[in-house]
């Protein structure tokens, strides 16, 4: 009787030992898994933070350089403009005078320009002007520079000279600005420059008789000068009418140095005359034919050399 007492107390110490080694298994598995879990929510929590740190990071970023952005423009607007806030859409009208490029602003346009102080800013020199001419979705298509002739124009228009009209018009025709006739006048500060230079292109085939078989003679620089004149300002981009013996030509000018827009008052402007467009147009054509056909060539080369190869 006594040994299965003991037999059976010692199976049950067996089992208590057992159980508790089972526990210790299961606290230690447990205590792993937490230890695990607990890590790789560290390991989550340090990578969001990284994350929302390089998110804070880039944020800063587009920021800094969206108002460094704002400013560089500011600074351009300040440079383009002095300081003087003026920008009309104004209903333009033709002007007779064909000699020049300078407006007829309403008198509202100079009181304004008074109270921001323009004149003060422009001394002796004349008040620029930029003008501009949009589609339907606001779009810029033409745009061009001005100088003012007086402030009689009635409000809420502007007068325009055929010079002028030209420049906002151009291949559409002046007809255009008629049943367009909305334009957006601003400000702007053109910078005198003692020393400037202007590229022209002739339109179409350029100076030849209107049947196109003879070439006319005729000194385009002084006539660009004679045109000139009378004009405050030049774009890039302009059409310039010449006329020489009742006929008349137009320039486009593809380039102009120190700057896109500039005075015509006190400079040395020097001209440098491009081939015409048709004349431009038939020397590419020759040169994308010589390409073409320099393309062909080296083509047969290849094809000829691995013929050559596979009959060795």
């Amino acid at each position: 009787m006594s040994g299965n007492l003991d037999f059976d107390l010692g199976n049950r110490v067996n089992r208590l030992k057992g159980d508790r080694q089972q526990r210790k298994r299961a606290l230690r598995k447990k205590l792993v898994l937490e230890k695990e879990r607990k890590k790789q929510a560290e390991k989550i929590a340090e990578q969001l933070l990284q994350k929302g740190e390089a998110v804070r990071k880039e944020n800063e970023r587009i920021a800094r350089e969206k108002a460094e952005e704002e400013d560089r423009k500011r600074r351009v607007e300040y440079e383009r403009t002095g300081g003087v806030s003026f920008t009309e859409d104004l209903i333009a009208y033709p002007l007779s005078n064909a000699d020049t490029n300078r407006v007829v602003l309403p008198a509202s346009a100079i009181e304004k320009l008074i109270a921001e102080k323009a004149l003060e800013s422009r001394g002796q020199g004349p008040l620029t002007f930029e003008l501009s001419v949009y589609d339907k979705d606001g779009n810029v298509l033409e745009q061009t520079h001005a100088g003012v002739d007086e402030f009689t124009a009635e409000e809420g228009s502007i007068g325009i000279p055929p010079k002028t009209a030209l420049c906002l018009t151009k291949h559409r025709g002046l007809e255009w600005l008629k049943e367009n006739p909305r334009v957006r006048v601003k400000y702007v500060v053109l910078k005198r420059h003692k020393q400037t230079f202007m590229r022209v292109q002739p339109r179409g085939s350029g100076f030849h008789s209107k049947d196109g078989t003879e070439t006319v003679n005729l000194d385009i620089k002084t006539v660009l000068e004679k045109t000139l004149k009378d004009h405050f300002v030049i774009s890039v981009g302009d059409w310039v009418p010449i006329v020489h013996k009742n006929e008349k030509y137009e320039l486009i000018v593809r380039d102009l140095e120190p700057e896109n827009a500039i005075e015509l008052l006190n400079t040395d402007l020097e001209v440098d005359i491009l081939p015409s467009e048709d004349t431009e147009a038939e020397i590419n054509a020759k040169a994308e034919a010589k390409a073409h056909l320099q393309r062909f060539i080296d083509v047969m080369k290849v094809s000829t050399s691995m013929q050559y190869e596979n009959n060795l």
